[in-house]
């Protein structure tokens, strides 16, 4: 049995405990531009994750089924960013 589980959930929680810190210094920075380069970055990212693993054949299958991903985003994407939005405007209003 592996406690891999026991340490992703104390980096967790050490995450969110030091994420009034990093808000606080971000204060100056509007919500919107937050969240920008929030999306922006993650999709660069995950960008480079499928090219080092070479992915790209098992991406252009889904995007091929069109409804199945359609779907999804449309389902998660606007709860995902709604919560974040949230969390990120009342971390900046709270001043940390």
């Amino acid at each position: 049995m592996s406690n891999k589980g026991i340490f992703y959930g104390i980096g967790a929680y050490l995450m969110w405990g030091f994420f009034p810190l990093y808000f606080k210094a971000l204060q100056a920075v509007p919500a919107f531009e937050i969240m920008f380069h929030r999306v922006v970055w993650c999709f660069l990212f995950l960008a480079v994750v499928i090219l080092v693993k070479k992915e790209w054949s098992n991406l252009k299958v889904e995007l091929r089924q069109a409804a199945r991903p359609a779907y999804l985003c449309l389902g998660s994407s606007p709860a995902g960013s709604q919560l974040a939005g949230v969390y990120l405007r009342g971390q900046l209003r709270a001043g940390g």
